[in-house]
């Protein structure tokens, strides 16, 4: 898996990239825009690497290095670090309220105290493209809903029975009895729009600095946004192709959030717009499937978020309902926002705290469930064979790795197989299936194998001691050893210990582990009981509860 990425470094919306010949690649400006202005440069880059992955996540570093682009963290911001609620294309309330709660603001108001009251804190809300308008008229075959004539709250959908407030006034004070940040949608401006008499704009978008400061300062005013979702980016939301138009685009819808610490989610973006994003600090995230996650949906978001993970972009996999087990183990797995369009009095609430703690934090792996490096090959030569995807939590030198596998198509009766060394695992190593709680021992540099047919395939793997020990963490949670969860991870030739975060209200949690004999657990802070281990499979839990400081310290064999 040696490789090589070439891509440009400058001009990302201006640039070609194309196969010339048998056997080559060219990356330069496009063609259709010469000629080209005296002194007009573009740079090109190419890394060089081992490993598929490794290699384009150096390329992706070294892009955001040379724009100087603060790489975002997973949790960095509420979209990211918590469960949200979202009213986008698939979810129960896209362009439809409750008609007994009859009111949009009255149904994710009821929303948001549903998921209190089952114990879920939410985060964040996400507004669609029904919060403003009124759309155009002119161009309601394109989307299902026209563009924008006027980005503000839409009189007819916020005004509530019997209120004296109209349009923004009415949002206002939605926000304020939501108590909740705001993600809001935009798509682009429609052709009979008054902006256009009044702004710059370009194609079907604004460059005006005038026009992108006015509505953000909207947005944050009215409706608390921390987030911006720029829609419809691969097609309606672009400007005229030129050496300028482009650029601005983008320069100043970044400019003018940032400016106001408002993240950006692009959504429908095409590769050079991702690229662009390696520029721009506040670009958090980027959808990478089509409307509304499913099956279908799995295979396009785990590719699209190797170049979203590359540029320092977290993928957004679209929203799903929250009774959907392998659709919220995907967006789990993905290191991005985790968010539900769950009709009222459908919440799952025993699926979601899969995912989430007691307050509502998502616990995570580091970075974003990708392919592994033998998809890329076995693509490359027209196999279609399982796909299988990996991402991992690191504590220093300890790797635990978190495994996906599904058939192509889903239905076929398939075998695949994985070398835990290709993971960055090396030494015996635990394989629990987390569907059937099962697992094995293997060497890393042995391959396990499994079938996978109609479902998702999922497997924790975790480093065993020397004396045979494996520690699998919080036995409620997909990602048993996120950080969220497991704030410290050290092992020893003969043991492990591990330090377990609490979330206000959490008393009492299950740990799983593997042990070749009889489990050793002891508490170094807090309180371990309820040790039970089953002999035949070596597999063993035990209930821990918080010392004074919220958390517990727990060790698994000698110290």
């Amino acid at each position: 898996t040696n490789a090589a990425v070439l891509s440009p470094a400058s001009h990302f919306l201006l640039a070609q990239t194309r196969q010339v010949g048998v056997g080559s690649i060219a990356s330069g400006i496009d063609p259709a825009l010469t000629p080209l202005p005296a002194g007009y440069a573009q740079q090109t880059m190419l890394v060089f690497g081992v490993g598929i992955n490794a290699t384009i996540s150096a390329w992706g570093h070294a892009l955001t290095d040379l724009a100087g682009k603060t790489r975002p963290a997973n949790d960095a911001d509420p979209f990211l670090a918590r469960l949200s609620y979202w009213t986008d294309r698939g979810a129960a309330y896209w362009y439809a309220f409750d008609h007994k709660q009859g009111s949009y603001p009255a149904t994710l108001l009821a929303v948001r105290d549903e998921f209190e009251r089952k114990g879920l804190p939410l985060g964040a809300m996400q507004l669609d493209s029904w919060w403003y308008g009124p759309k155009s008229k002119a161009d309601l075959d394109i989307g299902g809903g026209g563009g924008i004539l006027l980005y503000q709250a839409n009189p007819s959908v916020w005004r509530e029975p019997g209120s004296n407030l109209i349009g923004s006034a009415e949002l206002h004070r939605f926000q304020q009895q939501l108590g909740l940040p705001t993600m809001m949608h935009a798509r682009w401006i429609a052709p009979d729009s008054p902006y256009w008499r009044q702004y710059d704009l370009s194609g079907r978008v604004a460059i005006d600095p005038r026009w992108w400061d006015n509505r953000m300062a909207y947005i944050e005013r009215e409706a608390g946004a921390i987030d911006f979702e720029q829609d419809w980016l691969n097609a309606h939301a672009q400007t005229e192709y030129n050496l300028t138009d482009p650029e601005a685009f983008f320069d100043q819808m970044a400019r003018a959030t940032s400016v106001r610490g408002i993240g950006i989610q692009y959504c429908q973006a095409l590769v050079g717009q991702l690229l662009q994003a390696s520029r721009y600090s506040n670009v958090t995230t980027t959808r990478v499937s089509g409307d509304r996650f499913g099956p279908t949906r799995w295979e396009p978001s785990l590719w699209g978020a190797t170049i979203a993970q590359a540029v320092g972009v977290w993928p957004w996999v679209d929203v799903f309902m929250s009774r959907e087990t392998d659709n919220l183990l995907l967006a789990n797995l993905s290191a991005g926002p985790v968010g539900t369009g769950d009709a009222l009095g459908t919440v799952d609430a025993a699926n979601l705290r899969k995912v989430v703690r007691a307050d509502g934090v998502i616990v995570k792996p580091d970075v974003a469930s990708m392919p592994i490096d033998a998809m890329f090959i076995a693509g490359a030569q027209g196999q279609r064979t399982p796909m299988v995807a990996a991402t991992h939590t690191d504590f220093g030198g300890t790797r635990v790795s978190y495994v996906t596998a599904f058939a192509r198509p889903l239905g076929a009766n398939q075998r695949f197989e994985v070398t835990p060394a290709a993971l960055g695992m090396n030494g015996s190593v635990y394989v629990y299936r987390y569907f059937t709680n099962t697992g094995t021992v293997v060497d890393a540099h042995a391959a396990f194998t499994d079938s996978v047919r109609n479902d998702l395939g999922y497997y924790i793997v975790a480093p065993v001691t020397r004396n045979g020990y494996a520690f699998l963490g919080d036995a409620g949670k997909f990602v048993s050893l996120g950080r969220q969860r497991i704030s410290q991870l050290t092992y020893s030739p003969t043991g492990i210990r591990a330090t377990i975060a609490f979330a206000d209200g959490e008393t009492a949690l299950t740990m799983r582990g593997y042990a070749r004999s009889a489990p050793v657990v002891t508490a170094v802070n807090g309180t371990v009981r309820n040790l039970h281990a089953d002999p035949q499979t070596g597999l063993f839990t035990f209930t821990v509860s918080p010392g004074n400081n919220g958390s517990a310290t727990i060790q698994l064999g000698s110290a």
